[in-house]
């Protein structure tokens, strides 16, 4: 087993410009904040909370299958007519950043049925320190190697887990290199891993559940913001029992500048550390999140295995939005 972080990747579906009908690539150019997985934009008026028909499920079409994408974020568990889990915006309903330096749960529009492309290289060298000056500045613009994948938000309930994990706001494939899904709840507190699945049922299934959930990001997000998560996992993988301990400890420790292949943003910087105990073997990693207003998470490092950072030099995966 692998840390779960990159699950928290898909959280870049900020409301921006975009007509119903209207070709896209993200959320983020749609007015609704719904990029349909055929690659229109929702309509405003059926896209209520960017939650599909405006009823408690997106459509059918807003849907796809788990098997075609990569990792993933969320949606709160209070009703989506709460203002609460509306971004700040315009007059125009279009996502307005408001540069002050903290990034509340509102600020992050997400939902199943959402897609955008990344930029995904592995087995890179990276000095996550940046450049150091007034402010980091991180150039993740282009890597050898690199593949664009598309990372779509998954509605949980119609697949085979669905019943187990009521409170679950969205699933999504973990990595590229893995068909494992996550299992996803957010929370005005933060973004929560309830269980790591397998995309199908039977009796070489995985099934990993985390008791309590464990907290992977917290809100609000702001410069200093320091959390601490342990939850107990069990379940099967690949048909096995599996017992483990893991906690994940995180911090928002920096802010600066990150230049992507979709654009150059204002982001803060997350690390989130994770060990995990399976009997009296302890096995450590490390993730590095740039999250940002209105299109939350938009770039990933997950270190290799047996890191402990907090810094790295080099990643086994980088992701980051793409056109």
């Amino acid at each position: 087993m692998r840390s779960y972080i990159l699950g928290v990747t898909v959280g870049f579906f900020g409301a921006c410009s975009g007509e119903s009908e209207a070709p896209c690539r993200v959320a983020a150019d749609c007015a609704s904040g719904v990029c349909n997985s055929d690659g229109t934009c929702a309509a405003v008026a059926d896209t209520r909370d960017g939650m599909g028909d405006g009823d408690d499920a997106p459509d059918a079409s807003d849907t796809v299958d788990g098997n075609d994408a990569d990792s993933a974020t969320p949606v709160d568990t209070t009703s989506p007519s709460d203002s609460d889990t509306r971004p700040d915006t315009d007059v125009s309903g279009v996502c307005a950043p408001n540069g002050d330096g903290t990034i509340e749960r509102a600020e992050v529009p997400i939902a199943p049925g959402l897609q955008a492309t990344f930029a995904i290289a592995t087995d890179v060298a990276f000095d996550t320190r940046g450049t150091v000056g007034a402010t980091p500045r991180w150039d993740m613009s282009a890597f050898a190697g690199d593949t664009k994948v598309l990372v779509e938000t998954l509605d949980p309930a119609p697949m085979w887990f669905g019943v187990d994990y009521p409170s679950a706001t969205y699933a999504t494939k973990l990595a590229a290199d893995s068909e494992l899904i996550g299992v996803f709840e957010a929370k005005p507190d933060g973004l929560y891993l309830l269980a790591v699945v397998s995309p199908e049922d039977g009796f070489t299934r995985t099934q990993l559940t985390y008791d309590p959930p464990a907290r992977l990001l917290a809100y609000p997000m702001t410069k200093g913001k320091t959390w601490t998560s342990t939850s107990s996992v069990s379940g099967v993988t690949s048909g096995i029992a599996t017992f483990a301990t893991e906690t994940y400890e995180g911090s928002i420790d920096a802010d600066g500048t990150l230049k992507t292949p979709f654009a150059d943003f204002a982001t803060l910087r997350a690390i989130v550390s994770l060990e995990r105990w399976v009997g009296v073997a302890l096995y450590t990693e490390v993730s590095h999140l740039w999250v940002t207003e209105c299109f939350g998470t938009v770039a990933t490092v997950r270190s290799k295995g047996y890191a402990t950072g907090p810094e790295l030099s080099e990643a086994a995966e980088l992701r980051r939005l793409s056109p």
